[in-house]
């Protein structure tokens, strides 16, 4: 494959208005030519957040990033639109993706997250909203996203003594439905052995946390 095949498959990859914009964001920076945005992520991560908020108008500030035990890199991040917060989500990648986009440099790392989300955006803000769940699915969702190991548990004695005084079996007959609407099943299952409810690591994948984006700075999980 000739150089000139190289960049317009890279073309085709990043699609043509953010490819062609190159040019414009080159203009500014006469030291860089197109080869070190294409192939040196420390400048092709500083094109990325230059298109993102100045073509796009959109912004990512990474709160936490974090490993898991799911063999992924996981990070809590508030999205914006036009510098208004429109998402506050728990994006989920790779190791070897990240360090790919990093090229192995862990100063890279944060940024590195930041572009893989801008590049996801859509995906994000296409998620569901969980301030419209019930408020059963709520309770699961943060005890999954407040526990260290991310995951709830909850036996049938567990609800017996904690959540049964503000929950009815139609709530859980309810919550059934809804899984079942948002296709969470791989995520939230019922009457496995003596759990009557749990709620898997990737449930805090998969949801827009849009119930703390107004007048706030950071939600309670930035300390992870």
């Amino acid at each position: 494959m000739s150089i000139f095949q190289e960049y317009e498959q890279i073309r085709r990859e990043m699609g043509e208005n953010k490819y062609d914009s190159i040019e414009t964001y080159l203009n500014s920076h006469p030291e860089l030519l197109l080869s070190d945005i294409l192939y040196k992520p420390e400048h092709y991560i500083e094109f990325d957040k230059w298109y993102n908020w100045k073509i796009l108008n959109r912004t990512v500030r990474v709160n936490s990033i974090y490993e898991t035990d799911f063999d992924d890199v996981r990070c809590d991040a508030v999205l914006s639109i036009n510098k208004k917060p429109v998402a506050n989500v728990i994006a989920s990648y790779p190791a070897d993706e990240l360090n790919f986009r990093c090229n192995n440099d862990p100063n890279l790392a944060k940024e590195a997250v930041r572009t893989a989300i801008l590049d996801d955006f859509d995906k994000y803000m296409d998620l569901p909203k969980i301030s419209n769940c019930s408020k059963l699915m709520q309770e699961v969702y943060d005890d999954v996203c407040e526990s260290d190991a991310s995951m709830c548990h909850i036996t049938n004695e567990d609800w017996d003594e904690f959540y049964k005084d503000r929950f009815t079996e139609k709530d859980v007959d309810n919550l059934k439905k809804e899984v079942k609407e948002l296709g969470l099943q791989e995520v939230i299952t019922f009457d496995e052995a003596e759990y009557k409810i749990v709620g898997w690591g990737d449930l805090e994948t998969r949801f827009n946390d849009d119930r703390y984006l107004q007048n706030r700075e950071l939600n309670d999980r930035s300390e992870r």
